[in-house]
């Protein structure tokens, strides 16, 4: 544990704890979107997609 001011951790420890929060949020959208199409081999576009409906049982 470390003492430090509210202040100091406001403006210093947590203003880099967000931005880089933000990065990896990015980072992993960027990451999962590249994943799904490359996996599906999709641009994303779904409108050429059939639409099977499935029977109820």
């Amino acid at each position: 544990m470390v003492r430090i001011s509210r202040s100091f951790f406001d403006h210093v420890v947590w203003a880099e704890f967000s931005g880089l929060q933000t990065e990896l949020n990015i980072y992993f959208e960027e990451t999962v979107d590249h994943l799904i199409r490359t996996a599906m081999h999709s641009d994303g576009d779904d409108s050429a997609l059939d639409l099977v409906k499935i029977p109820s049982a």
